[in-house]
């Protein structure tokens, strides 16, 4: 992937899968929810057909029902975020039940042209191309960085894991989440300096991932 683009080629975008490999960020599973929750205002405001209100208009008291009515579970698929905490299965993950994912959804199912969503056009989106397609289209998965769900790490069954990012791929994953939070552009090979050991991969990566800076040194 070279500095001026997001993402690798399909190709080299997934890690092999097998049972004893640890679970990582930038892993996809099936059957992990994320969820949304809408205001009360909001939703009689959709059934209205009328404006959203702002939140001075939406405020009033809310019971735990009113809560409970506007919770929307989404699937079918999400994707492990990386944590704050950098939660991983064998340090703080074996005693923290807390993972974050992101909803995982077709780009067809976007507003967004799949091109726009290849390219990184999108700010709040990252493209993932789907493993059993050779070519780009709205099959093709979209990651929606807004939709960060904090989930049991029980619903993280290795059995239900769909793919999982190769280096590269998580590379692109971590420059993507940067420059959501905060409009910066990280070089991927300062990236790569400071955090690619964290990788499952990283051993066999490590080459690639240096490739570029050993380069230009």
């Amino acid at each position: 992937m070279s500095d001026g683009a997001w993402y690798p080629k399909r190709e080299t975008f997934f890690a092999a899968l097998s049972d004893d490999r640890p679970i990582f960020q930038g892993d996809i599973f099936r059957g992990v929810p994320t969820v949304f929750v809408a205001h009360p205002a909001a939703r009689e405001a959709a059934f209205a057909e009328a404006s959203p209100p702002s939140p001075r208009e939406a405020e009033r008291p809310l019971t735990a029902e009113d809560v409970r009515e506007g919770i929307a579970v989404r699937g079918p698929r999400a994707m492990i975020m990386p944590h704050p905490c950098d939660f991983s299965e064998e340090e703080k993950g074996a005693s923290h039940s807390v993972r974050l994912v992101a909803r995982v959804l077709r780009v067809s199912d976007t507003p967004f042209a799949p091109k726009q969503v290849a390219r990184g056009q999108v700010h709040h989106v990252m493209w993932v191309p789907d493993p059993e397609h050779n070519e780009a289209g709205p099959h093709d998965w979209a990651v929606d960085l807004r939709t960060a769900t904090p989930v049991d790490r029980a619903f993280l069954n290795v059995d239900r894991r769909i793919a999982a990012l190769s280096g590269p791929a998580w590379m692109a994953l971590m420059r993507r989440l940067v420059y959501f939070y905060t409009r910066m552009s990280i070089p991927l090979q300062q990236l790569a300096l400071q955090e690619a050991h964290q990788h499952p991969d990283y051993e066999h990566l490590a080459d690639e991932f240096y490739a570029g800076e050993q380069a230009s040194g």
